[in-house]
């Protein structure tokens, strides 16, 4: 029989799965964000800024969110090049809903990810904690970037840990790209 705790891949699916399943009911439609106007707007500046090399429309004014604009961007652009639809009030809740199914996988992909860096029967009950913490899970289905800071910053640490263990390279870019993102 397969040990789910031992093996990592498996591991890593596991929380993802568990970490998403318990966050769907409702995502998107349930709980909006006020400020989830504020960022589909920065969004779609930041598309703009991408496609046409306006560099300085990249920059989302009054917070510091481009990781959380990434994230929001790809989904967008796809979304609106496969329907043909457009950002307007009548749409809002379609790019709403869209935008909360990246950002929680993100964040779901995040938590395996640390989970399988903390390893075995640890790894499960620190994601089951973090999984059940309501401000968190609460904050973890919409669109903002307290969670998405707090679990890079917490993935960034691990790994820098986990490199002053085993001292091996990829280690610390890895570390550094989760703290700058």
């Amino acid at each position: 029989m397969i040990n789910f705790l031992t093996k990592p891949i498996y591991l890593f699916f596991l929380i993802f799965l568990l970490s998403f399943l318990i966050r769907i009911p409702f995502l998107g439609t349930e709980s909006i964000n006020p400020d989830a106007v504020n960022w589909h707007y920065r969004c779609q500046q930041f598309a703009n800024g991408l496609k046409y090399f306006q560099f300085d429309k990249t920059y989302p004014h009054y917070h510091p969110g481009v990781t959380l604009c990434y994230l929001m961007t790809i989904p967008t652009e796809l979304y609106k090049q496969y329907t043909n639809q457009v950002y307007d009030k009548d749409t809002f809740i379609n790019f709403n809903i869209l935008n909360s199914y990246s950002v929680t996988i993100f964040n779901c992909i995040v938590i395996a990810l640390l989970a399988v860096l903390i390893k075995g029967k640890n790894g499960v009950i620190f994601s089951i904690l973090l999984n059940i913490e309501p401000f968190f899970y609460g904050n973890s289905r919409i669109i903002h970037l307290d969670t998405i800071v707090t679990l890079l910053l917490f993935l960034g640490i691990m790994l820098l840990i986990k490199f002053f263990n085993e001292r091996k390279d990829y280690l610390i870019y890895l570390s550094a790209l989760s703290f700058s993102i």
